[in-house]
């Protein structure tokens, strides 16, 4: 009887499930033509049409596809709401696809002053995918992008005619737009097409190409977390940076890039093309690899051809911590690092490059007459010479690390960081600390945005001066600066101390003082390129300042600035503003506006950090990258005075945000 009362409520309780899935099923059934819904967490509206939902998206809405999609037309995203303030969006893939089928070479999608996600999808197109526009904030988290009739499981054959190009992501229209990828395969083509001159006796055959750049970061910051990059016939696989090169050849940085693990991967591209590289940082740019692996097959006939590279002009500054890079290419100017100068001028380059070796592995299959380095430590572009070590070179066996898989002959170094936890830099002033990687440095500009991965805890080992404005670059990362009972000065003439441009930055135990301007300032700062000025409203990234036991001290007030659209400061522990307890423990930065005294801010030009180190072994003798450049003044300034936070909003060219609109 027992076990037939136990089959018995066996039986319903299935029923019930049965009946609670059924009504459930019920609920999530859509019209035959719904391709995806979109709820603002109230209302849910289904849409046949992907161009129509984001034509009417609001702020804040979650877009999920249903079914996989087509798309015929380019759809531009556009995020500006009536007042100037981005508008929000999620995009749910849910595992879909959306496959994009194009008439002509041009983007499926443009992002204009927005901010988006895109998760769990797949986008494919035969020609290009994203063109990341206006003050866009994009993150593409498990999204696959498939340029140029790309497959994720497929590769094209070096000897296989190929007619659409295509880039997967371009960032190219304002220095304040931030890219994000989390994982997912990312691909882009060039084209190789083959010809027959018949005019020949006998005919002959001709191969031409057309380059396009996977990853191509003009203007912004890019964040790449472990994806596999791969590009075909093509010259650049990830580039950050492109700007004008003023006379004088120094310039504020309008890109950067962050590469933290994954797979990169450039293939063939047999024209004698100048530059066939894996990852490049160009004019006005950083570029920082913590990890990842690093591989070229190309047959390009140059010294610009590299897995990593590097502009000879304009102020480039790479920093290489760790990864592995192999050059699997046939011939001997295809190098591992290199540069794209016609004439390996390396007089031409000291005073514009800036190159920073801590960490990495570097393999080069074994070719005749091959230079291995175009830029080596030799010369003045490697800047940390006396930092680390490097290991002689090695003939090693490996296993081909992509394509083939076969056993290789490879010559091999590698570079490692002279300084750690238990050996560090006894005149260093500055601790860097990304887990179980440890780097030293006198630069703070360099430690929170070379050096600090997200997570990085930044500490202090004697007091420093800033001789300029030290900016923490737009990136979505926690980053712990510990003053460690130390103090953080500005020298006279130094209008702000620490501009947090995006993220999440605590700084804890100690001090900081600027006799003449703002401690804190949030933000972008305006940089000028000339006449041509576009007004592109306020800046619209998130940032969170928390003081922890901070003494902040200005002789005329500590300012924030109000050019972000979310964000707080957050006052801890036994925190001080000019010596007395701020009147309230946490500040949202977006409402100080309604606070209406007015704060005493500089309204002058700002520019950007460009950064340039002694040549020479000795170590750097300034907290801030030594390259001459004018002090930075504070733009629309808004104070916390003691007890109260006071704050003014200036519009235009006076609070800092302008841009150039770029024309490609």
């Amino acid at each position: 009887m027992k076990k037939l009362s136990f089959a018995m409520a066996l039986i319903m309780i299935l029923a019930i499930c049965a009946s609670t899935l059924g009504m459930t099923a019920s609920a999530a059934t859509y019209a035959a033509d719904t391709v995806a819904v979109m709820s603002d967490g109230t209302a849910t509206k289904e849409y046949s049409n992907l161009a129509t939902a984001f034509a009417e998206y609001k702020g804040g809405e979650t877009l999920t596809l249903v079914k996989d999609v087509t798309v015929t037309e380019p759809i531009t995203i556009e995020g500006r709401s009536d007042t100037g303030v981005k508008k929000t969006l999620t995009i749910d893939g849910a595992g879909k696809t959306i496959t994009c089928t194009l008439n002509a070479d041009v983007f499926a999608f443009t992002l204009n002053h927005t901010d988006l996600e895109f998760k769990d999808l797949t986008v494919t197109s035969n020609y290009s995918c994203f063109d990341v526009a206006g003050q866009t904030s994009v993150v593409f988290t498990n999204t696959n992008i498939l340029a140029g009739g790309t497959k994720i499981d497929e590769h094209f054959a070096d000897d296989v005619d190929h007619t659409n190009p295509g880039t997967a992501i371009k960032q190219n229209n304002n220095n304040k737009g931030y890219v994000e990828v989390n994982g997912g395969v990312i691909k882009g083509t060039g084209t190789r097409i083959t010809t027959t001159d018949t005019s020949k006796n006998p005919p002959e055959s001709k191969t031409t190409y057309k380059s396009k750049d996977v990853i191509d970061v003009r203007y912004g910051r890019a964040v790449l977390n472990n994806p596999t990059v791969i590009g075909y016939f093509t010259e650049i696989l990830f580039q950050v940076g492109e700007a004008a090169v003023p006379e004088g050849g120094e310039e504020a940085l309008t890109a950067a890039g962050w590469i933290n693990g994954g797979t990169y991967v450039l293939y063939s591209k047999d024209s004698n093309a100048s530059n066939s590289v894996c990852v490049r940082a160009y004019r006005g740019a950083l570029l920082t690899i913590f990890d990842g692996t690093f591989v070229v097959y190309n047959k390009a006939n140059s010294y610009g051809s590299s897995v990593v590279g590097t502009h000879s002009s304009g102020g480039t500054h790479t920093y290489i911590l760790g990864g592995k890079f192999y050059n699997m290419s046939e011939r001997a100017k295809s190098v591992l690092i290199g540069h794209n100068a016609a004439k390996n001028n390396v007089a031409n380059m000291e005073a514009c490059m800036f190159l920073h070796m801590y960490g990495g592995e570097f393999y080069s299959t074994i070719v005749a007459d091959r230079v291995e380095y175009n830029i080596d430590t030799e010369t003045a572009v490697i800047r940390n010479k006396g930092e680390f070590t490097k290991t002689d070179k090695a003939t090693v066996t490996v296993a081909d690390p992509y394509k083939t898989k076969l056993n290789t002959d490879f010559n091999y170094w590698k570079f490692t960081a002279k300084y750690d936890a238990t050996t560090p830099d006894p005149n260093a002033k500055i601790k860097v600390q990304n887990g179980d990687k440890v780097y030293y440095t006198n630069s703070l500009w360099k430690a929170l945005n070379a050096f600090s991965a997200d997570g990085a805890v930044v500490t202090l080992l004697s007091d420093i001066t800033l001789d300029k404005e030290c900016i923490m670059i737009a990136r979505d990362a926690d980053i712990t600066l510990d003053l460690n009972g130390k103090k953080i000065t500005v020298a006279d003439g130094v209008s702000n101390a620490i501009r947090c441009q995006m993220g999440n930055l605590t700084i804890k135990n100690g001090s900081l003082v600027n006799n003449g301007g703002s401690v804190l300032n949030f933000g972008y700062a305006p940089i000028d390129f000339g006449d041509d000025f576009e007004n592109v409203g306020f800046a619209n990234y998130n940032v969170d300042v928390t003081l922890d036991g901070v003494a902040v001290t200005s002789n005329g007030a500590a300012y924030v600035i109000q050019c972000v659209n979310e964000g707080t400061l957050t006052f801890k522990g036994a925190s001080t503003v000019n010596g007395a307890a701020p009147e309230a423990a946490t500040v949202n930065i977006k409402g100080m506006a309604d606070l209406t005294r007015p704060g005493e801010g500089d309204t002058g030009s700002d520019e950007e950090p460009t950064e340039e180190e002694p040549t020479t072994d000795a170590p750097a003798t300034d907290a801030a990258p030594s390259d001459g450049a004018t002090a930075q003044k504070g733009g629309c300034g808004n104070s916390i005075g003691v007890g109260a936070f006071a704050v003014m909003a200036v519009a235009g060219l006076a609070c800092g945000i302008v841009s150039k609109k770029r024309e490609d």
